[in-house]
């Protein structure tokens, strides 16, 4: 059973169909005694950073998510905003403080760059290795991606892996139990759902 924390700012369903046709069902949670008990977490979001904490913050649910993945060691994946929540800070629309969980920023994409922002559509993974996410898939697959915002400054220990969108962003990363995917996996068909198969089978 893998527990989806809830925030009212995703598209659960959609996750919802892609892990029934993996032959699992959610369960689907705001309580911070549920985040304490679960086995595996699963952190969606779509929308504003700020109002992804500030829903983390209303439910209590700050520590239970940063004992789960730092002191109980147990796999989570963060998609999009979620992914984007488990880094130390964000400045978008200001300067927000995140989960802390990966040291890592959220900036803008840069405009005078990516020319279009935000980045929406199918994209190519420049490598899949190193990501236990990624297993089994080809070397450049491909994912959908809709986004303004990305990850900077994560660490050299935490395998990273790009796509280029004029230049190189953060498409996903792996650092032992902790996982994030800036694309969605579960708007991604066939790939996607590897991905989200991986995470499934990931002990």
């Amino acid at each position: 059973m893998i527990t989806v924390v809830d925030l009212g700012i995703c598209n659960i369903g959609s996750l919802v169909k892609a892990f029934r046709s993996l032959g699992t069902e959610l369960h689907l949670t705001k309580s911070h005694q549920d985040i304490r008990a679960a086995s595996k977490i699963l952190l969606p979001g779509v929308g504003a950073f700020a109002a992804g904490m500030e829903a983390i913050r209303k439910y209590d649910l700050y520590e239970p998510l940063r004992e789960a993945a730092l002191q109980r060691r147990i796999p989570l994946l963060g998609i999009c905003l979620g992914m984007q929540l488990l880094a130390r800070i964000s400045f978008e629309h200001g300067r927000h403080e995140g989960l802390g969980i990966v040291a890592a920023d959220v900036v803008a994409l840069d405009i005078d760059i990516c020319k279009v922002v935000p980045h929406m559509g199918w994209n190519n993974l420049e490598s899949s290795a190193g990501n236990a996410l990624l297993k089994g898939l080809s070397d450049k697959p491909d994912f959908y991606f809709v986004h303004s915002y990305h990850v900077v400054g994560i660490p050299h220990d935490v395998v990273v892996n790009t796509c280029d969108y004029h230049m190189p962003v953060v498409a996903s990363f792996a650092c032992r139990n902790i996982f994030g995917t800036q694309f969605h996996p579960e708007k991604s068909q066939k790939n996607g759902l590897a991905v989200l198969r991986n995470f499934l089978e990931y002990a």
